[in-house]
């Protein structure tokens, strides 16, 4: 009788460890992009217009060589800044067929009539870490020195 139950439990312990191995950890997404609604609209009314193109950017298709939706976020920002009342962080966030997440939240709301926030850095060492330590650039955010951009207005 022991050794039925001892089998019985030996049997379940590695049921249950194998179940435990094949869950996949939490993905890894992109982090928020800000962006700026249009002047033309409340940010009720983007908010709304961006949870609505979010999931149908690319399309209905079942295909899966196309980017799949996964999830959407919209979320007012309230800093007392220049774009105080503007301003809101978002993620439309779509799985790729390599495998990749990508946030096309800024091409959303750019394409919305609104503008993305782009990122400066003050010099090339901040810029380069920035993008060694995160592997990646999100498609929208800017890596530029001041003293590039200083060229550029000059």
């Amino acid at each position: 009788m022991l050794a039925t139950k001892s089998i019985i439990a030996l049997f379940f312990s590695l049921a249950l460890s194998g179940i435990a191995k094949s869950v996949d950890p939490q993905p890894n997404y992109p982090e928020p992009e800000f962006v700026l609604r249009p002047d033309d609209v409340s940010m009720d009314e983007f908010e709304k217009q961006f949870l609505d193109l979010c999931p149908r950017y690319y399309g209905e298709s079942e295909a899966t060589d196309r980017p799949i939706f996964i999830f959407q976020t919209f979320q007012e920002r309230f800093e007392k800044d220049i774009w105080h009342g503007h301003k809101a962080a978002v993620q439309c966030i779509y799985q790729v067929p390599t495998g990749e997440y990508w946030n096309i939240g800024a091409s959303v709301a750019t394409d919305l009539g609104g503008s993305a926030l782009a990122t400066l850095y003050d010099d090339a060492e901040e810029a380069s870490e920035k993008v060694w330590s995160t592997g990646e650039v999100s498609s929208w955010e800017v890596v530029m020195t001041r003293s590039i951009l200083h060229s550029l207005v000059l």
